[in-house]
């Protein structure tokens, strides 16, 4: 009869550290558009930046003061390299 798992057998795998990626929006981004209505305008921003392996979290300072919090929007396009 087999012995039960011993607990480093069954233990979840250790986290590893978050990969923090700091953005300044004015160097590290490019306008591709701007929408401008009544009241208000919509600027388009490309960020390209590369990720590691892992949990990363993405912080982009040097966004205008003045922009409605709410309307801050992301989109994520992935290039997977296929081996």
């Amino acid at each position: 009869m087999a012995s039960p798992p011993s607990p480093a057998e069954t233990a979840p795998p250790d986290f590893q550290p978050v990969n923090t990626i700091e953005l300044v929006s004015v160097k590290d981004s490019k306008i591709i558009s701007v929408s401008v209505y009544s009241g208000r305008a919509e600027i388009t921003r490309l960020f390209k930046f590369a990720v590691k392996t892992g949990q990363n979290q993405l912080n982009i300072v040097g966004l205008p003061r003045v922009m409605d919090q709410e309307s801050l929007r992301c989109r994520l396009d992935f290039t997977v390299p296929i081996f």
